[in-house]
């Protein structure tokens, strides 16, 4: 995979961001780089992945939150150092064996186009009710179907993501991907507050 950049237009109720992300090849892995730009609000956030985009390091940072967030893995713990909303934060999260990820995105990819069909994973909110808390989530490949894009008929798998467990019935969402390249294309579940949300790649 060469470096390259990808934008991706998001909608929630009236709220639209522009969330565009650079991808390099770094080592056995990549480095990405997520900013999210929603009118005056910007949220930037950095990666090194492993090469199934299986998040090692993380940096989050929202200045207008007072929030300037770092975290790592090794082996089975994340160290998440910071601040958060103006006040330091140090937390140490104990997990199993199962991959951290943080993009919620383009991160799917490799499980879209492997093997098996389902998966555990763990992730770190940022935002609602599960902010600066670690939880299990799990990835479902649902199947096949053609949508509609760009006004034409494409082939795409359907993924959902959802909290583990019972917790499921508080979130989750369907993410769409080419089944050609593998490309994620097109998000839809539900955003701040519960609206309707959706994410869709501008140009592919």
């Amino acid at each position: 995979m060469a470096a390259e950049t990808r934008i991706y237009r998001e909608t929630t109720g009236g709220e639209k961001e522009i969330h565009t992300y650079t991808i390099v090849p770094m080592g056995a892995g990549y480095a990405v780089r997520l900013v999210r730009q929603g009118g005056d609000n910007r949220i930037e956030e950095e990666m090194e992945t492993d090469a199934s985009f299986s998040t090692l390091k993380w940096t989050f940072r929202d200045a207008t939150q007072k929030t300037d967030l770092s975290a790592r893995r090794s082996e089975n713990v994340i160290e998440l150092t910071g601040t958060h909303e103006g006040d330091s934060i140090r937390k140490t999260f104990k997990i199993d064996s199962n991959s951290w990820r943080q993009l919620f995105s383009i991160d799917f990819e490799p499980l879209a186009r492997g093997p098996e069909k389902s998966a555990r994973f763990w992730s770190i909110g940022t935002a609602g009710p599960g902010k600066m808390k670690i939880a299990a989530f799990t990835f479902k490949i649902v199947g096949e179907e053609t949508i509609e894009w760009r006004g034409k008929p494409l082939r795409a798998v359907r993924v959902r993501i959802a909290l583990a467990g019972l917790l499921s019935i508080f979130w989750h969402g369907d993410y769409w991907f080419d089944t050609a390249d593998g490309r994620y294309l097109r998000y839809r579940g539900k955003g701040k507050g519960g609206a309707p949300s959706t994410k869709e790649l501008r140009d592919k």
